[in-house]
């Protein structure tokens, strides 16, 4: 059985957001933090665009992007010179220049993922099977932090890992107390936490209930 990632997310519209929520986090708990990127198009906000500003911030914590854009290459060309980043999570939906980018991201050695939406037929993900370690499901609307879990992707999810051949199972949206124990039956690896950590009094009290869940449910 595969260990369980908790990995807290970041949706910061300008740079003072993304300082104020790393701050919060204690950075130790975690083993990267995953950064969600917008361009106002591909959803209807922006991230910061102070991209060389954060080697100063956190210069020793590793970075995972979702990249929700319409043209990934531009974006991960901005990228390139942030040396803490190891994955790129690209959506399938991005058809401008995916490929391209995906073979980037690959020739730089940076892991690469794919995320899909609700919406998207799981079958859009067999092509890029050999080129991925990560597939993320999002289980609500990308863009924003604190949408309304959809729970017509835990049947997506399940169909997957039965065929996944090693590749780690991702959820991004609505991840919390609630949602937590039909995604650990469903066998996902890794729980991308944005809004219960966000919000949370206690960041480290509601980490160790979820991970206490997880080791819970494993048990039985």
């Amino acid at each position: 059985m595969r260990p369980s990632v908790f990995a807290p997310a970041v949706l910061a519209h300008t740079f003072l957001e993304f300082e104020s929520q790393i701050k919060k986090i204690d950075i130790g708990l975690f083993p990267y933090v995953h950064i969600d990127v917008m361009d106002g198009k591909f959803v209807p906000h922006t991230s910061f665009k102070e991209i060389d500003r954060l080697e100063g911030l956190a210069s020793n914590l590793p970075f995972e992007l979702h990249l929700m854009v319409e043209d990934p290459l531009a974006e991960l060309e901005k990228w390139a010179a942030v040396g803490n980043v190891f994955r790129i999570i690209f959506h399938i939906e991005s058809g401008r220049n995916l490929d391209v980018a995906m073979a980037l991201a690959e020739d730089t050695e940076l892991a690469v993922g794919l995320a899909i939406k609700p919406q998207t037929p799981l079958s859009s993900l067999v092509p890029y099977l050999d080129r991925i370690d990560v597939a993320q499901f999002m289980t609500v609307n990308p863009g924003a932090q604190g949408e309304k879990f959809i729970a017509g992707v835990l049947e997506n999810i399940s169909e997957f890992n039965k065929s996944r051949e090693g590749i780690l199972t991702s959820v991004d949206g609505a991840v919390n107390l609630t949602t937590l124990p039909e995604l650990i039956k469903r066998g996902v690896d890794i729980f991308t936490v944005g809004s219960a950590f966000r919000h949370a009094p206690d960041v480290k009290k509601t980490y160790k209930a979820m991970k206490a869940m997880i080791a819970s449910q494993k048990i039985n």
